[in-house]
């Protein structure tokens, strides 16, 4: 049974989300990618990106950690992000087509039925894998209860060097060695990696919350290696890449999602955030309120209409800015858009209620629970 809802994982959602709409505004506002290497605010925006980077691991761990005790799979939370993202293809893309925004009609019939239907595009690539996370959580959670502690830490040792270190760590030591994605791994954009966050998540939660709390100040402690072993390795290799080829391929070397470093930066991240208390109740009411709108702020902003058009090259004029407002320029843009979502969330949440879609939901999530028979399989 779930206990106390954990306000420090609330707010821990919350900043993943902000990091991937930074992650978002540096690559696809076209920041880091028009910044000379090794200039002060190409290395700069560069660190603030690794930071980012562990948001998308984090979001798995949170999910193994919140999810491998429960005793049921509510299979409504699946048709829920379903209907959120039809919801808000269909009016999005009714906007864009509607005032022929960026000359979106040109796209054709086509281009119509893949903004209005974004998952036989791809387009939202983690919401179609955590829902395909969602269906297998009880029987993952079937495995991890039958391995001992011994078991499951070999485990995700195993994957840890099959997933992460052959695919990233070798080619960069030896830079002529080009990327052989032999297990699919895709840099991080597979179901294979979502569960295997997950799976770390769950050992979090079924081992390490059993040795007790550390104190939140000698957790940070530890925090701070692998971020910076990611930064310094990335930095290397693009020189050694242009020393002997006098050009640089791939400015993402050690900073990506199955990087090493990354995944260890997030583990540690989590650790940390999962230990942090609110003792005040409406502080935590109200942190729970801004993180339930994550999903529905990822839907948002990553709308293929939104994302390929409005923001293709957005953020390419403060490069010309000082290193200080263009991190500022992020920071406050990255919360400029949750903030945007999330008001705009309230919206559909009111059409939601008053055309009882929620009843809906409810519904075909008990449906569902009974036909997968997902509390037999915990048992």
């Amino acid at each position: 049974m779930e206990t106390k809802r954990n306000a420090g994982i609330d707010i821990l959602r919350i900043l993943s989300m902000l990091g991937i709409i930074g992650l978002h505004i540096i690559n696809q506002g076209g920041i880091i990618s028009n910044l000379p290497i090794n200039t002060t605010k190409h290395n700069v925006v560069l660190l603030l990106l690794t930071i980012l980077f562990a948001s998308v691991n984090i979001f798995g761990i949170m999910t193994g950690y919140l999810n491998v005790n429960k005793r049921e799979n509510k299979n409504k939370r699946i048709i829920e992000l379903i209907l959120i993202t039809l919801f808000w293809s269909i009016v999005i893309t009714s906007i864009f087509y509607g005032f022929n925004l960026y000359n979106i009609r040109s796209q054709g019939i086509r281009g119509l039925i893949t903004n209005i239907l974004p998952f036989i595009t791809g387009q939202y690539w983690y919401i179609t894998m955590y829902i395909l996370l969602f269906l297998m959580i009880p029987y993952i959670n079937v495995l991890i209860k039958n391995l001992t502690k011994k078991q499951m830490k070999t485990m995700l040792i195993v994957l840890f060097i099959l997933l992460s270190i052959i695919p990233n760590v070798i080619p960069n030591i030896v830079p002529n060695i080009v990327r052989n994605d032999m297990f699919a791994i895709k840099n991080g954009y597979s179901p294979f990696w979502l569960i295997y966050c997950y799976m770390i998540g769950a050992y979090i939660r079924l081992y390490k919350d059993e040795e007790g709390e550390k104190g939140i100040i000698k957790k940070s402690g530890k925090v701070i290696l692998p971020l910076l072993l990611a930064y310094v390795c990335n930095i290397a290799v693009k020189n050694i890449l242009v020393a002997l080829n006098g050009r640089v391929t791939d400015q993402q070397w050690f900073i990506d999602y199955v990087s090493p470093f990354i995944i260890l930066f997030a583990i540690k991240v989590f650790m940390v955030f999962k230990s942090i208390k609110i003792k005040k109740e409406l502080i935590a009411k109200i942190i729970k309120w801004i993180s339930m709108a994550s999903f529905s702020v990822y839907i948002i902003h990553c709308h293929r209409a939104i994302f390929d058009f409005v923001n293709k090259d957005l953020f390419v004029f403060v490069n010309s800015q000082n290193t200080l407002i263009i991190i500022a320029t992020i920071i406050l843009s990255m919360i400029g858009i949750y903030i945007a979502c999330m008001l705009l969330d309230q919206l559909r949440i009111l059409i939601f209620k008053l055309c009882r879609i929620n009843r809906f939901i409810e519904f075909v999530g008990y449906k569902m629970d009974r036909i997968l028979n997902t509390e037999k399989v915990e048992k």
